[in-house]
């Protein structure tokens, strides 16, 4: 008897100790995994945090938590864009951002994959880089504050850090002024795997501004104050729709939207309503 109990509790404990190491394998696979995807959510993200500045034609400087469709900000070339579409616009959410610090003390905060123009030898050769890729010593172009001219500013500093918000505005030019410093509009989308496999990212934003031709073209046809409307209402479908690199969704969703609203401000505008 005694040695029937005592290979009963040796079993026991075995029993124990091994369904004890599943439960902890298997908790340690599903933690890894939420793990993984929130990372991958994070790293993906493609835009400026919400308390980055931009400056409006009415030489007002603003958070891009307050830039809407519409609003003309600085595009570095002595003019103003037009904001025409937002692919993200989300004020609280948490994400990682490549920063660099400037010699003249100027700041950029981008999402890692986010397109800057770059001078790497500072000759004023230009190319377009992901922001993680930049490094000290190289330039990006920025505006003098006393001469209002675009110059070339040496990278003193880069770094990765957290923050809040993620903004992605889409302007007419192609490029924008973020807290001083000239940004791409365009980032990390559905081409950017196999541009990097032939060695052809730099090219991208050139590309995406092509593609993007028709939106341009819906905008200055419907004008600012109903893209706006529109637009809003289907804020959530379009950062969905950007976030899965879902290229021609995104465009079928803008287009079904225009076929219904193009008709009925037309019968609006002459009196049918």
């Amino acid at each position: 008897m005694a040695v029937a109990s005592a290979f009963g509790a040796c079993m026991l404990t075995c029993c124990m100790v091994g369904l004890g190491m599943t439960l902890a394998v298997l908790v340690f696979e599903i933690c890894s995994l939420c793990i993984f995807d929130i990372l991958t959510a994070v790293l993906s993200a493609v835009c400026f945090p919400a308390h980055m500045t931009i400056q409006t034609a009415d030489k007002r400087q603003i958070a891009m938590s307050q830039l809407q469709i519409g609003h003309r900000i600085s595009d570095g070339h002595g003019d103003f864009s037009e904001v025409y579409f937002f692919s993200h616009q989300h004020k609280t959410v948490p994400a990682l951002f490549a920063e660099i610090k400037l010699r003249n003390d100027k700041t950029l905060m981008a999402s890692l994959k986010h397109f800057l123009p770059v001078s790497a030898q500072c000759n004023d050769v230009r190319e377009n880089m992901y922001a993680i890729e930049v490094k000290p010593g190289m330039c990006l172009y920025s505006l003098d504050d006393t001469t209002g001219r675009m110059e070339m500013v040496p990278v003193e500093k880069t770094g990765i850090t957290a923050s809040e918000g993620l903004y992605n505005p889409f302007t007419m030019s192609g490029e924008l002024m973020v807290n001083g410093v000239l940004a791409s509009a365009h980032a990390d989308w559905f081409l950017n795997d196999a541009a990097e496999a032939l060695g052809m990212t730099k090219y991208l934003p050139s590309v995406y501004q092509a593609i993007m031709g028709p939106g341009r073209a819906l905008y200055k046809l419907v004008g600012a104050e109903i893209a706006r409307r529109e637009l809003k209402d289907m804020q959530a479908t379009l950062d969905e729709a950007t976030s899965n690199k879902e290229a021609v969704t995104l465009y079928l969703h803008v287009l079904r939207r225009a076929a219904y609203v193009l008709p009925m401000e037309a019968l609006k505008y002459v009196g049918w309503n």
